[in-house]
């Protein structure tokens, strides 16, 4: 009775150690998958808060070259002046409204899944477009703004929207750090050789 009493004891003892091993490694995983989750809750948090905070910034640039040619109707009564200013505003309210839908991609964003939206435009153009969209607040600072292309036309596949906000960045950066007098210019040059084009945004402030 005692060896069979001490098989017994074992036994049990054997039985009870590995519950606890099978209890602990349970244990073990659930926070390796805790620690997972909330991780990727934070990473995804992180993402959130830095994705408002560049289309806080983004909204900067179209409501300053707004702000300007609106200015300029309430003191100008110039017809031409008034339509090209109106032609402004309607691009730059327009812009806007761009940043607004893309509120709506923070659904996308969490599943780290915004969509490449390329197609073919004619860079020239589009770049041309956004310089001179700073138009007026360069005249409003007296800093000359220049635009120089070989070509007239260069077709390539782009994210329009990705390459405005670069380009907006850029310009508003460079506005943001030339003092009055002093100048901006925006060129595009292509290397048909190696088929790349450049974009250079050059400032003579700091």
């Amino acid at each position: 009775w005692a060896y069979a009493g001490y098989i017994i004891i074992i036994a049990v003892g054997l039985l009870g150690i590995r519950g606890f091993e099978k209890n602990r490694i349970k244990l073990r995983n659930e926070l390796k998958m805790y620690e997972f989750e909330s991780q990727k809750t934070r990473e995804v948090e992180s993402m959130k808060s830095r994705f408002i905070a560049n289309l806080s910034h983004e909204f900067r640039t179209p409501l300053m070259l707004i702000k300007g040619p609106v200015e300029k109707l309430l003191n100008e009564n110039s017809k031409g002046t008034i339509g090209d200013q109106l032609k402004m505003i309607d691009r730059n309210s327009k812009n806007l409204q761009n940043l607004i839908d893309q509120l709506l991609e923070l659904s996308q964003l969490e599943a780290a899944a915004i969509p490449l939206k390329a197609k073919e435009e004619n860079i020239i153009a589009l770049i041309k477009g956004l310089t001179f969209s700073f138009e007026s607040l360069a005249k409003e600072k007296n800093i000359s703004l220049e635009f120089f292309a070989e070509s007239q036309s260069i077709i390539l596949w782009i994210d329009r929207d990705k390459l405005e906000k670069i380009i907006n960045n850029l310009l508003s950066n460079a506005f943001k750090f030339t003092n009055e007098g002093r100048k901006i210019s925006v060129s595009v040059e292509e290397n048909i050789q190696n088929k790349f084009v450049c974009i250079i945004i050059e400032d003579s402030g700091i």
